[in-house]
C-alpha cells in the first residue's frame, strides 16, 4: 500500500516539476520586463530547481556524471534552503514590506555553511535520508537545521500570503497569494512531518512526502500562471466582443463610410492578432460605431423613436439597447435610400456609460438586438 502511494506521489512530483518549468519559461519574458512580476518568477524558478535537483532521475544522472559522491544530495538540500529564502523574499515584497535582503540572505548563508560543515564532518555516507530505522544520514543535527530553516521559511510565507490574499491590489495578485500560501503550507507540512520522522519513524511519512511535494509544486505553478490565465481570459473577452461587434460595425460604416480611417481587419484575421493589437482594433471599431450612431441619428424621425420605445417597453432592463438597435436600422436604411439629414434633439452622447467596458457591454446588447431584428 505504501509503495503504491509513493509511486503515485513520485509521478505527481514529476508532473509538478514539468508544470513549474513550463510556466517559468513562458513567464520569463514578462518577468524580465516587469520588475513587479520578477519576485514570484524567481521564487518558483528556485523551487522548481530545488525539486529538480533532488529528483531521483537527476540525482542518478549526476551520480553517473560525477561519480558516487555525497556532495550531489548536499547540493540539492542547500539549493532548497536558497529556494525557501527566495520564496520568503517574494512574499514579503509582494505585500509591501520593506525588504531586508541583507538580514535574510545573511541568515541563509549561515545556514548553508552550517549544513555543509555538518555534512562534511559526518560519518561516511552517500544519500541524505532518514531511513526507516537506524542512524540518519548525514546526521540528526543536519536534518534539524534543514528542518527548522525550511519550516520557518514556509510558515512565514504561508502566514504572509494568506493574511494578505484578501488585501491585494488586484484580483490576480489575491489569487496568486492564496495559491502560493497554500503551497507553502504543504511544503511546511512536509518539513514538519519529516522532522518528526527524525525522532519517530512512522512508515506513512516517507510514503506521503512525494505526494505532498507534488501538490505543493502544482500550487506554485498555478500561482505563477495566474497572470497568464487572466491575460488569456482578457484576450478571449476582447475577441468575443470584436467578433460580435464586427457585423453591426460593417453595416453602419457601409452607410457612413467616412467615419472609418482604413478598412478594419476581418474577424478571422483577428484570431491571429496579438492581445495589444486586438484591443486596439476593438477600441477602433467601438469609436467608429459611436461616430456612425451620432451621424445616423439625423436620419430617423422623433416619432419613429417614440414608436420603437413603445414597442420595446415591455422589457425595461434592455429597453435602451433595443430602442437604439431598432432606430439605427431605420436610420441606416433611410441613409442608404438617400433621405436628407434632419437635425433634432435625439440625445445619444451617453450611450453605454462613461468607460470603455460599459460602452462595449452596451454596444454588444445593441448588436444582438440589431441582428435579431433584421
Amino acid at each position: 500500500m505504501f509503495d503504491e502511494l509513493t509511486n503515485v506521489g513520485l509521478e505527481l512530483q514529476t508532473v509538478a516539476i514539468v508544470c513549474m518549468w513550463t510556466v517559468t519559461l513562458i513567464r520569463a519574458p514578462a518577468a524580465i520586463r516587469v520588475p513587479a512580476q520578477r519576485g514570484l518568477w524567481v521564487a518558483v524558478a528556485m523551487a522548481a530547481s530545488a525539486m529538480t535537483i533532488r529528483s531521483k532521475v537527476l540525482v542518478t544522472a549526476l551520480f553517473d556524471l560525477f561519480g558516487q559522491n555525497h556532495l550531489v544530495p548536499l547540493a540539492g538540500n542547500l539549493f532548497g534552503v536558497v529556494a525557501s529564502a527566495a520564496i520568503v523574499d517574494f512574499a514579503m515584497t509582494a505585500v509591501g514590506f520593506r525588504r531586508r535582503a541583507g538580514l535574510l540572505y545573511g541568515t541563509v548563508a549561515a545556514v548553508l555553511v552550517t549544513m555543509t560543515i555538518l555534512d562534511i564532518t559526518a560519518p561516511e555516507h552517500l544519500h541524505h535520508q532518514i531511513p526507516a530505522s537506524g542512524y540518519p544520514a548525514p546526521s540528526p543535527a543536519y536534518w534539524l537545521v534543514a528542518g527548522v530553516t525550511n519550516i520557518s521559511a514556509n510558515l512565514v510565507c504561508m502566514t504572509v500570503c494568506l493574511l494578505y490574499s484578501r488585501r491585494g491590489e488586484s484580483r490576480s495578485l489575491r489569487i496568486a497569494l492564496s495559491l502560493f500560501g497554500i503551497g507553502a503550507a504543504l511544503f511546511g507540512a512536509f518539513w514538519i512531518s519529516y522532522t518528526i520522522h527524525l525522532f519517530a519513524r512512522f512508515a506513512l511519512v516517507p510514503a506521503l512526502i512525494p505526494l505532498v511535494i507534488g501538490c505543493g509544486g502544482l500550487l506554485y505553478a498555478a500561482a505563477t500562471s495566474i497572470p497568464l490565465v487572466f491575460a488569456a481570459l482578457s484576450r478571449l473577452r476582447d475577441l468575443r466582443s470584436f467578433w460580435r461587434l464586427w457585423p453591426i460595425w460593417s453595416e453602419l460604416t457601409e452607410a457612413v463610410p467616412h467615419v472609418t480611417l482604413t478598412r478594419a481587419i476581418s474577424r478571422r484575421r483577428a484570431l491571429l492578432l496579438s492581445s495589444t493589437a486586438l484591443r486596439l482594433s476593438l477600441y477602433r471599431i467601438v469609436i467608429e460605431i459611436r461616430d456612425a450612431i451620432l451621424i445616423l441619428r439625423d436620419y430617423v424621425e422623433p416619432h419613429q423613436v417614440l414608436d420603437v420605445r413603445r414597442a420595446v417597453g415591455s422589457c425595461p432592463e434592455h429597453a435602451e439597447p433595443a430602442v437604439t438597435a431598432h432606430w439605427l436600422r431605420l436610420a441606416r436604411q433611410a441613409k442608404l435610400d438617400g433621405a436628407p439629414a434632419r437635425s433634432h434633439p435625439l440625445n445619444v452622447t451617453s450611450l453605454g456609460g462613461a468607460n470603455l467596458p460599459t460602452e462595449i457591454a452596451f454596444l454588444l446588447e445593441v448588436a444582438k438586438v440589431y441582428r435579431d431584428a433584421a
